[in-house]
């Protein structure tokens, strides 16, 4: 356990001294009386030549060797002469120099937004061109999607205004955020950004540290190293908990669903959590929060740390969550976080990630591939898909109820009118994903009755007949498609309208909208069929599936031992009894593929290179490190990429 910050100094004497370390041309600073082992030394030298050259690392080091404090102090150290030169790039350019002398932070904003746009209209051409094979190569392959999120263009002020408002629990999730489910999306933005950028911009790029580790536990270990050095308080840092590590509402931790009570709470009609709303207006910058923590936190703070400095807040306490994953997050220069957070695509996009030009350091690496598969596999149960089924037909009708009456006004019988043409291509969507499902179920064989289990597996090949469609049916969809294809196109322009617009009027309306947009579950049901489809449409990566059908006799008294992804909406396991009954299907036309069973559908991704090549393809460069990586040729392979350093 990490020491509490009773028993440390909240802020690190500027007289104690430190050992500095000439390497790589960058002054590594270490602890006072540390000399280096030569393994350590060897172990920053590769990685600060990774650094300045942007390569990738594999980093072995036994355990007990300083690998951590290696791996900290020569990150930070070229980052710490890295933001020294981004200074002087920037009051050299020609374009946004003026900003320089007087007003600092206003400079660094520019150049953190427009001069990265600048920066990013040379790059694209460049990652344009560059292509990957499945057998291991520097960048995946660039479709050129067009896509772009519905809220790309939310500056933070507005991103922290609809963080919890249900559109944007929609958003984060069931709007689908186009630009984290397809990175080419962000491509996309920026490109856009940066044609309204002067041209002749010489600012370097903003680059941050992502520091993975494999558990929460293991962050307050690798923060305490992080206290250890003298960068502690002069980088600045956060953390990426989940509500489970920082939460400190007593009536959401007892409710036994506390993300979907912390969401609740933030409904129009949820009254609001008075922690939350503790931080505006006094601490909503991250500046503001900052010069707080410096006099209630040790300057390596971790999340324990956090949560008592502002659950001792005055005159209210303030929430531990939002301040690290939101607003410390701004500013940040280092960020610590476990693996999924940066692999798998719809937490990365839920975190607000920003990996483009980022450094990325996964430590303790050796198990990384099973993660990455994990981030690119998904399940889907027959219950699941027939509650979005009867939750979208519901708000349907009400909807259409709502524009039989009279008084409604003129501008809300024009958005209930827009969603209920939304609401008819939704629905014919889901209802294929029924028929779909219930083919590929079909498919396992159940003549021996009474058996308590049944499973089966499918081939790509069998999966990809099941979801193309080719039939002369009007009714039927193509459930085959790109992320940059017409039916893409449509369906996310209606899945993003139904659950919430990003423009004012939606936002002043939402007491009149909630009671017509359709559940989260049913939004995140569809987000995870198109991060899939993204997936399994990209080059040649359908190769790499297997369909996995599992249909298990429900028996309530059984330990349920099933683990569920964690972007999976937890309203699937309020109830004890999953399994679909011919009386609670959606329609009298739908009959269960066994009543009293459990119809589950895992679409697998053998290949790791799906997800890794997704999450960091942008990245300056990404540091793999354990005490064991052999072999790394296989590993290489493994995961796609040219580890050339």
């Amino acid at each position: 356990m990490p020491l509490s910050s009773e028993s440390r100094p909240l802020r690190s004497p500027a007289y104690i001294g430190y050992e500095q370390l000439p390497m790589c041309g960058v002054n590594v600073q270490l602890p006072s009386g540390l000399k280096p082992y030569p393994t350590q030394k060897l172990m920053m030298i590769k990685i600060l030549t990774s650094l300045r050259n942007h390569l990738h690392a594999l980093i072995e080091s036994p355990t007990g060797s300083g690998k951590t404090l290696a791996l900290l102090a020569s990150s930070l150290a070229w980052l710490a002469d890295y933001k020294r030169q981004r200074t002087e790039s920037r009051d050299k350019c020609p374009v946004h120099r003026q900003n320089g002398a007087g007003n600092k932070r206003a400079a660094v904003a520019v150049s953190d937004s427009a001069c990265a746009a600048t920066e990013q209209k040379a790059v694209v051409e460049k990652e344009n061109s560059e292509t990957s094979n499945a057998d291991g190569s520097t960048l995946p392959p660039d479709d050129n999607r067009e896509s772009v999120s519905p809220d790309a263009f939310l500056n933070a002020e507005e991103e922290y205004d609809r963080d919890f408002l249900p559109e944007t629990a929609g958003k984060r999730r069931a709007t689908l955020n186009a630009d984290a489910s397809s990175s080419s999306g962000k491509r996309s933005r920026l490109s856009k950004e940066a044609e309204e950028v002067e041209t002749g911009c010489s600012c370097m790029p903003r680059v941050r540290i992502y520091y993975g580790t494999r558990t929460h536990k293991q962050i307050s270990q690798v923060v305490k190293e992080f206290g250890r050095l003298p960068y502690a308080g002069e980088i600045k840092h956060t953390i990426l908990a989940s509500r489970e590590q920082s939460c400190i509402n007593k009536k959401a931790r007892a409710s036994g669903d506390l993300t979907g009570y912390c969401k609740e709470l933030h409904a129009p009609d949820g009254g609001g959590c008075s922690y939350h709303n503790a931080l505006r207006p006094k601490y909503d910058k991250d500046y503001k929060m900052r010069n707080y923590l410096n006099n209630k936190a040790p300057a390596a703070w971790d999340i324990e740390d956090l949560v008592t400095a502002l659950s001792a807040a005055a005159p209210s306490a303030m929430c531990p969550y939002f301040a690290s994953n939101r607003v410390l997050n701004e500013d940040a220069d280092i960020i610590f976080c476990p693996f999924n957070y940066l692999i798998d695509p719809i937490i990365r996009d839920a975190s607000d990630m920003k990996l483009k030009n980022s450094v990325v350091i996964l430590d303790e690496a050796h198990n990384v591939e099973d993660t990455c598969r994990d981030a690119a596999s998904f399940a889907f149960s027959e219950k699941e898909i027939c509650d979005a089924l009867t939750n979208l037909r519901d708000t349907h009708q009400k909807t259409k109820d709502a524009l039989s009456q009279t008084r409604l006004t003129s501008e809300g019988r024009e958005v209930l009118s827009e969603f209920s043409e939304y609401y008819i291509v939704t629905v014919a969507f889901v209802e294929e994903l029924q028929r779909w499902f219930k083919d590929v179920g079909s498919k396992v064989d159940i003549k021996a009755t009474g058996a308590v289990k049944y499973t089966a597996i499918l081939t790509w090949v069998d999966l990809n007949a099941a979801l193309l469609y080719d039939g002369g049916d009007p009714r039927r969809v193509n459930l085959l498609f790109k992320d940059d294809s017409e039916e893409y196109k449509t369906l996310f322009t209606a899945l993003s309208t139904l659950m919430g617009k990003n423009d004012k009027k939606d936002a002043e309306k939402e007491d009149e909208l909630k009671g017509y947009r359709p559940a989260p579950a049913t939004a995140v049901l569809i987000e995870k069929f198109y991060v899939f489809l993204k997936y399994y449409t990209t080059s040649n990566y359908n190769t790499t599936y297997r369909t996995f059908i599992s249909i298990e006799r429900n028996e309530p008294s059984m330990q349920r031992n099933n683990k569920r992804k964690s972007f999976e909406p937890s309203i699937q396991v309020r109830n004890a009894d999953e399994w679909l009954s011919a009386r609670s299907a959606p329609t009298g036309d739908y009959h269960p593929i066994l009543p009293g069973y459990n119809v589950t559908v895992n679409l697998w991704c053998m290949s790791p290179a799906v997800s890794f090549l997704d999450a960091f393809h942008e990245s300056r460069s990404v540091i793999l490190a354990s005490g064991t990586l052999c072999p790394t040729e296989t590993f290489q392979t493994e995961l796609g990429v040219d580890f050339k350093a």
